[in-house]
């Protein structure tokens, strides 16, 4: 994949986000430039982010692989998982898995704690949220102190 208009659409309209969000000025990630490691030096902190998504999001799965790249195939299993509440367990025997099936030079996570390192600079986070028993009151904000 090497460039923007290979990407997932789903991933693109991401990444275009995440980029209006580090530089409202910047309008698509089809602009020129977008990606370019040449405006990559003296980037801060969070542009750098960016492009290491924008790699991410650019990196075939596997040699020769054009339906997925590095970026959304994680973003797919993550779907799934969240979808089906899969255990991290059961992610990780799923990758080791996969790993096993896909041809040599794959780039997939190898673990599900790397497949959320890969994915963290996107947004998906989540809050585990203390329940009564019965599913009554959620224990939060101004309830948190309540048993």
């Amino acid at each position: 994949m090497d460039d923007m208009s290979e990407t997932d659409p789903m991933i693109a309209m991401m990444l275009n986000d995440i980029a209006c969000g580090l530089a409202p000025e910047y309008t698509s990630c089809e602009t020129e430039g977008a990606g370019g490691s040449n405006h990559r030096s003296g980037a801060d902190e969070e542009a750098l982010r960016y492009f290491e998504i924008l790699d991410d999001a650019q990196t075939e799965l596997y040699p020769g692989c054009k339906d997925f790249s590095k970026l959304s195939f994680i973003v797919e299993l993550f779907h799934l998982k969240a979808l089906n509440q899969w255990s991290d367990t059961s992610f990780d025997m799923l990758l080791q898995l996969l790993h096993r099936v896909l041809p040599s030079g794959e780039k997939l996570a190898e673990s599900y704690y790397w497949a959320h390192k890969l994915t963290e600079n996107l947004g998906f986070t989540y809050e585990t949220l203390d329940a009564c028993p019965n599913n009554y009151m959620l224990f939060r904000n101004e309830n948190a102190h309540l048993d």
